[in-house]
C-alpha cells in the first residue's frame, strides 16, 4: 500500500480473547487508526500475563482487518523473584523511615535507589514478555513506518522498543504508583521518546513527578468510546442471577487491582447495614473468589453483555 502511511503498535499481548485495560485501549486504538492507515500490531504470543506461554502461533495473522506480527518469547537469563528479593531485603530499613514519617513515594524512590541500573535492565528481561526477534524487528524495519505507538512502559517491548526507535516513538506508558516504576532504566525510557500521550491528568501529574528529566511532548489523549443500544435487555441480569440493584467493577480481576480490598469494605458494608445490594464482578478472574450471596463473578464475557450489565447498574 504504498499511498497509506504504516503504523505499528507495540503492546504485550493483543487479540479478542485477551483481557486488560492497555490491551484493549491498544485494540481499539488499532482498529480507529485502521481506518486511514495500514496497521500493524507486534505483540507476544502469550494470553496469560503472568506466564506469558507462548499458546498462540508466532508470524503473521489478522483480526478485524488488523495485521498482527507475534513474537516468540526469548529464553530470559534472569528470574523475576531475583530482584524483587533485594527490595524484601530493605524492608526493615522501609519500617523506620515509616516511623520517621516519610510520604510513601519518597520511601519506593529510597528502595529502589538499592536497584543497581543493570538490575533494572534484568528486571525488564526477566519479568517477559521477552522479545527480543520483536526489538530486532524494531530496528530492522524503522524506516517502513511512519510512526511506533508503544503500550504501557512497564514492559520489555514497549520499554526497549522506544529506546530503539525513539525519532518515530509515541509511548502510551499507563502508568501506575509501583514499585519498578522506580527504576533507574525507566528515567531513560520516559525520556526517550518523540511524545507522550497520557490516559489522565493524574498520570500526568505523577510521571512528571518522578520522570523529570522528560522533556518530550505530552498530551493527554482520550480514546473514546463506540455508542451502545440503549435498550435494556434484563435476559442478561437473568443469566447471572443479578434481580437486585447492583455496583459494578469491569475489569480484571486481581488483587494488583484492589479487587481483595473493594470485596472486603463490599462485605463488611452488607454486614453493618444489611442493604439490598450487590456487586458484580465482571473480568476474567486472578485472585481466590469469596463467595457471598450478594456478590456476583461473571468471569470474562462479551463486550454486549459487559455493555448491558454496565447500562442497568
Amino acid at each position: 500500500m504504498p499511498n497509506i502511511k504504516k503504523i505499528a503498535i507495540v503492546v504485550q499481548r493483543y487479540g479478542l480473547q485477551v483481557n486488560g485495560g492497555a490491551e484493549v485501549h491498544a485494540r481499539m486504538i488499532a482498529e480507529k487508526l485502521s481506518q486511514n492507515y495500514y496497521v500493524t500490531v507486534l505483540t507476544s504470543c502469550a494470553i496469560d500475563y503472568k506466564t506469558w506461554a507462548p499458546v498462540l502461533e508466532a508470524g503473521e495473522s489478522f483480526e478485524n482487518g488488523i495485521r498482527i506480527l507475534r513474537f516468540a518469547p526469548g529464553k530470559s537469563r534472569y528470574r523475576k523473584h531475583k530482584t524483587f528479593n533485594k527490595l524484601r531485603e530493605r524492608n526493615p530499613v522501609q519500617k523506620i523511615y515509616k516511623k520517621l514519617g516519610r510520604p510513601q513515594w519518597w520511601l519506593k524512590i529510597f528502595s529502589s535507589s538499592l536497584i543497581t541500573p543493570q538490575d533494572g535492565i534484568n528486571w525488564l528481561e526477566a519479568q517477559g514478555p521477552y522479545l527480543p526477534e520483536l526489538i530486532k524487528y524494531l530496528h530492522d524495519n524503522k524506516d517502513r513506518f511512519t510512526a511506533f505507538i508503544f503500550f504501557t512502559a512497564l514492559y520489555y517491548p514497549s520499554a526497549m522498543g522506544v529506546l530503539t526507535v525513539p525519532d518515530k516513538s509515541i509511548l502510551i506508558p499507563t502508568l501506575h504508583d509501583e514499585m519498578p516504576v522506580y527504576f533507574a532504566v525507566y528515567q531513560k525510557v520516559m525520556a526517550a521518546p518523540r511524545w507522550i500521550f497520557f490516559n489522565t491528568k493524574a498520570e500526568q501529574q505523577f510521571s512528571d513527578n518522578i520522570f523529570p528529566a522528560a522533556k518530550c511532548k505530552k498530551e493527554i489523549v482520550a480514546v473514546g468510546i463506540d455508542p451502545v443500544s440503549e435498550i435494556k435487555d434484563e435476559n442478561v441480569l437473568a443469566h447471572f442471577g443479578i434481580k437486585a440493584p447492583y455496583i459494578i467493577y469491569a475489569g480484571r480481576v486481581d488483587e494488583a487491582k484492589g479487587c481483595d480490598v473493594l470485596l472486603a469494605y463490599f462485605i463488611k458494608f452488607i454486614n453493618e447495614t444489611n442493604a439490598d445490594i450487590r456487586l458484580v464482578f465482571v473480568g476474567k478472574i486472578t485472585m481466590e473468589k469469596k463467595h457471598h450471596p450478594h456478590v456476583t463473578f461473571t468471569g470474562f464475557i462479551d463486550e454486549q453483555k459487559k455493555q448491558q450489565l454496565i447500562m442497568q447498574a
